[in-house]
């Protein structure tokens, strides 16, 4: 069962992301503290579109979506106790409600957080520069920028536009100028992306396929591929895989799972992904997310270069999992300073 222990770790990388990312777009409450005018940004398009080539891994969410609705609230409350958000606004200053769009990207386990808001960007930027400690970086021009270290952790941050800000954590200053020159270029000279993999441009073409996604509130993208083990089926299924999209819609107490698979498949491999969504449905795995009773709301349909999968399950069984698995992050997260 190898494979199944590649998949959970998959899952983790996933989870060491979330959690890093969380703890940076924590900077966003914002104060009222008054600068000089400063040069005017351009309002940043699709956040997607932006960010520099070379990421393992992307997550996007809509945390003001999320936490607005009903199943949101008491989602978090389930999730991460009661008073989570009184807690994490007094240790942070943060109002997630403020936050329309979050993407987090992972280079070399380097996350780097983009939030999009209700939020005045540059003081956002500044805030966060108040609460370092050893800065190295205090700029307002041609944007607000700051860089240094927030307890043991060495940050980076930046105003995108007026509403949109950029946080990197542990290095990352590649990524972040790479960023800003796309996002801003009539006021940042592009440093171009040779210090970035090169190997996983290309797959980026595969972002075309993310539009189906988008609008969950939840998605992650794996723009390369995933490596499976040699000498097991999975890995003769996904052999000529090139990337992976998941995405999250939720109604009621279900939600609904969408995965597309991205490559180029041998001919019965809808029959054989069916195989393979039952093996993982009925292990041990499986049955602690609730898979196992779901299974037949399972569809799978081979569209051009790309099998889609898709699945229900019982949110409240997801609940109870994600707080197993991540109690001791969330604690972490949520314990006082």
């Amino acid at each position: 069962m190898q494979w199944l222990f590649r998949l959970s770790r998959f899952g983790v990388e996933v989870r060491e992301l979330l959690v890093p990312g969380m703890l940076m777009v924590a900077a966003c409450g914002g104060s009222s503290a008054v600068a000089p005018e400063p040069p005017r940004l351009r309002r940043v398009g699709t956040l997607t579109r932006v960010v520099p080539e070379g990421a393992e891994l992307l997550v996007g969410m809509a945390p003001q979506r999320i936490l607005h609705s009903e199943w949101g609230r008491a989602l978090g409350r389930e999730i991460l106790a009661d008073g989570w958000s009184e807690r994490l606004e007094q240790r942070f200053g943060i109002r997630m409600e403020r936050i329309h769009e979050l993407l987090i990207a992972t280079y070399s386990n380097r996350p780097l957080v983009i939030a999009r808001g209700d939020i005045d960007a540059r003081q956002v930027v500044r805030d966060m520069g108040h609460r370092m400690h050893h800065v190295r970086e205090n700029s307002d021009t041609p944007t607000a920028r700051r860089a240094g270290f927030l307890g043991t952790q060495y940050y980076n941050g930046a105003a995108l536009d007026d509403v949109t800000v950029a946080l990197g954590a542990l290095g990352g200053e590649a990524e972040l100028s790479s960023l800003l020159s796309r996002a801003q270029p009539h006021l940042f000279r592009s440093t171009g992306t040779s210090k970035l993999r090169a190997s996983t441009k290309s797959a980026f073409a595969a972002r075309s396929w993310l539009e189906a996604h988008r609008e969950a509130v939840l998605w992650v993208f794996r723009p390369i591929p995933i490596p499976f083990p040699d000498g097991f089926e999975t890995s003769m299924l996904m052999a000529r895989h090139k990337a992976v999209i998941a995405s999250a819609r939720i109604y009621d107490r279900e939600i609904q799972l969408k995965i597309t698979v991205i490559g180029e498949f041998p001919r019965g491999a809808t029959e054989n992904f069916r195989e393979l969504a039952h093996s993982i449905g009925t292990s041990d795995l499986g049955q602690f997310l609730g898979m196992n009773k779901h299974l037949k709301t399972l569809s799978i349909d081979r569209k051009p270069n790309a099998i889609e999968v898709r699945l229900s399950l019982d949110l409240d069984v997801l609940v109870g999992a994600v707080r197993a698995l991540f109690a001791k992050e969330i604690e972490t997260l949520l314990e006082p300073s």
